[in-house]
């Protein structure tokens, strides 16, 4: 393969750590899903639901919006710096791809990611137990992306391995507590314009086909997370959030074909922009090194738009498919995202700056004045 499509999928590849990942090309309307994104082939249409912001102060919040925080908080004290964060970006729950309880500031909501890339990262029982007395009843998510090369890649027969070990030790000293899981990126479709990874669904089949055979039951997940991403690099920016939502609803029914598993809540624990400009250029960077810039301004009425549209369809239907809570990527614009590859920072952002006390941007401002109009 060409250098500049492997590029492009380790730009797909990148979604959830270092920060959200031309061509240019005419952009759909927010409210007409191409033939490609249609979820008609799933049963269920996609309604065309908007939702206008609030222009009232958040005075309360809709505790299904969360975020995801990936502020440089270096230099500051954690707990104070992340609830101030949380109180400018409006919202209650978030991740931050730590695992410790004593991190979290009293008054909010963490969903704690177990590292599980690697047999070698996994958490010692003595470890777990620690955090586990500390958080009681908490919500524990087991890796990041086990579908995605580059992410944490996991084997299905070692991930059901991995996500036992956190179980049996969770579950054995607090029943209370949620397992949330697999955090695969997108279900039934992949992306278009680069080589591809597998598909979500495909894994979790692998995955649980493997963990039957092993434990001789279902895994235990409590809550099903899903990350979802328009990956589609010959139409930009990559705002088709029906194809989003077409992940989700493809989730939905693919549980509640299980008797195990049928009605189980959905967390998409990513979702965003990942690509959120009309094009895109190859140039050197200072260092003499390949990399990828974005071509023109950032479309900020199609960025709004589709935040419009895709928190439209999640808080006015998304209950019905079970979707009970959401988490933004990513709150903070640091100079650079997606990796190595990009030369400047390429997707979207709550907060204008790497700190946690940027400012917000208008995409930020919009979100926030959403998460507070229900309760």
């Amino acid at each position: 393969m060409s250098s500049r499509r492997y590029l492009l999928f380790a730009f797909t590849a990148i979604v959830a750590v270092t920060a959200s990942t031309g061509a240019t090309s005419e952009q759909s309307s927010p409210s007409q899903a191409p033939p490609s994104a249609s979820s008609s082939e799933h049963g269920v249409a996609v309604a065309d639901i908007r939702v206008e912001a609030s222009s009232q102060p958040p005075t309360e919040i809709d505790d299904r919006f969360g975020v995801v925080v990936t502020a440089n908080f270096a230099g500051r004290e954690r707990k104070p710096a992340m609830a101030s964060l949380l109180d400018r970006v409006g919202v209650r729950w978030y991740i931050d791809a730590g695992w410790d309880p004593a991190t979290k500031p009293d008054g909010v909501n963490c969903l704690y990611t177990l590292p599980a890339r690697a047999e070698s990262f996994l958490l010692t029982a003595t470890r777990i137990a620690e955090l586990v007395r500390l958080a009681p009843g908490a919500y524990w998510a087991v890796g990041n992306e086990a579908n995605v090369p580059g992410m944490d890649n996991n084997p299905p027969r070692d991930y059901a391995r991995f996500f036992h070990h956190y179980a049996t030790n969770i579950k054995r000293l607090d029943p209370s507590a949620k397992l949330v899981g697999p955090n695969v990126l997108n279900w039934v479709d992949t992306c278009t314009g680069c080589p591809g990874y597998a598909k979500g669904q495909e894994w979790v089949d692998a995955f649980r086909d493997a963990y039957r055979t092993e434990y001789n039951e279902e895994p235990p997940i409590d809550v099903w997370a899903l990350h979802t991403y328009d990956l589609d690099w010959e139409k930009l920016p990559m705002v088709n959030w029906q194809f989003q939502v077409r992940q989700i609803i493809a989730l939905r029914d693919y549980l509640d074909r299980s008797v195990v598993h049928a009605g189980k809540p959905i967390w998409v624990t990513e979702f965003a922009v990942l690509f959120a400009f009309d094009g895109f250029e190859w140039r050197e960077n200072a260092r003499g090194q390949e990399r990828l810039y974005p071509v023109g301004d950032l479309p900020v009425p199609k960025l709004e738009a589709y935040v419009r549209e895709m928190l439209g369809w999640l808080t006015e239907s998304g209950r019905s498919y079970g979707v009970d809570r959401w988490f933004f990527f990513e709150t903070n614009r640091g100079e650079v995202s997606g990796g190595e590859w990009s030369g400047a920072f390429i997707g979207i952002s709550l907060l204008d700056g790497p700190t946690p006390d940027s400012q917000l941007t208008p995409v930020g401002t919009l979100y926030r004045s959403l998460a507070a109009r229900r309760t």
